[in-house]
């Protein structure tokens, strides 16, 4: 089943649904986490983590979309796409953003976010 997890910017709170995958899970399973989110490619924000996520039998190539929340493999990156993009190899999706939180990745300029459980 979906869960929804709160991210934290900017003073405000919102909502992000994660889908029901393995990668998924394991990234709620590392909340809290504070990331600092970069601007990578024009279309999305991006942020490391410390460990990597555990995949299973997540999607392991996607196609994103605006206000998606994904999970680059071969990096180990969380990203967070202002715009869509092209199918990618290695690409797992995590969920989904409203546009407010979207615009609240976008302007985070390198402060601190925090993901969280409710």
């Amino acid at each position: 089943m979906a869960e929804t997890i709160q991210m934290q910017a900017g003073g405000k709170t919102y909502s992000i649904v994660l889908l029901d995958n393995d990668a998924a899970r394991s990234f709620a399973s590392q909340l809290p986490l504070k990331l600092r989110f970069e601007d990578y490619g024009q279309v999305e924000r991006i942020a490391y983590l410390k460990k990597k996520l555990s995949l299973g039998s997540a999607p392991q190539s996607h196609t994103p979309r605006r206000g998606e929340l994904n999970y680059y493999a071969p990096w180990g990156d969380i990203c967070a796409f202002t715009g869509p993009f092209r199918h990618s190899p290695g690409l797992v999706p995590l969920g989904r953003m409203d546009e407010d939180a979207i615009e609240a990745i976008r302007g985070s300029a390198s402060t601190e976010v925090l993901f969280r459980k409710p």
